[in-house]
This record gives C-alpha cells, structure tokens and sequence, in this order.
C-alpha cells in the first residue's frame, strides 16, 4: 500500500555524468535540487551503518520510487503542520511488493 503523500521536499544532490560528479572550474561539485512529494513524519530510529557508527535518524520521509536519493544529500522539507526545515540523509531503505519485483516508494532517514 502507498502512502499518501501530501508534503513537499527538496532534495540538494551532487550531479553525476555516468557515475563520476561533475566539478565546477575551481574543483567544487555541482549539486542541483530535485522537488518531490513526501509523506514527512517525526519518529526517531538508532540507524548503524556499515562501519559501526550510530546516528540518531529523527525524521522518516517516504518519496517516491523514482526519486533518487543518496545517503548525505541535503534534504529540504515541509511537515503535516507547515513548519519548513532541513537535515541530512543518514540513510534510505526501499518498501518493495510482496514479491520484491517492484519498488513502492524509499524511505528516509533524516538527522535534523
């Protein structure tokens, strides 16, 4: 089942050319910003990464599936009350179908 998906997001990435990010002329990444609809919810989750640190995720945001999201992109949002603010992707996990033939839409993990 999707969630609807009511609030706003605004998700800053570093742009890519075939898998390498593309550097301005004095050797800075350029990012562009990708909007996109949300569920935005406040729930806090221990998240462990692969080499052992911890982060303190705050936010769950659900997008959809065809949104790409990396983990340390910045993340603009707005929440059910209307209130605006930002964080930074911990981490994200695909909401597949049963079967795990098709993704449903990713979430996020937000410190912020």
């Amino acid at each position: 089942m999707r969630p609807p998906m009511n609030q706003r997001v605004n998700i800053s990435q570093v742009l890519m050319n075939q898998g390498q990010p593309i550097y301005d002329d004095y050797g800075i990444p350029k990012t562009g910003t990708v909007a996109s609809d949300a569920r935005v919810r406040r729930k806090t989750n221990l998240i462990r990464t692969a080499n052992g640190t911890e982060h303190n995720a705050t936010l769950e945001i659900d997008v959809p599936a065809n949104v790409q999201v990396e983990s340390g992109s910045t993340i603009n949002f707005i929440d059910m009350d209307g209130n605006e603010g930002s964080g930074v992707v911990v981490s994200y996990e695909d909401a597949t179908n049963i079967t795990g033939s098709r993704v449903l839409f990713r979430t996020v993990y937000v410190d912020g």
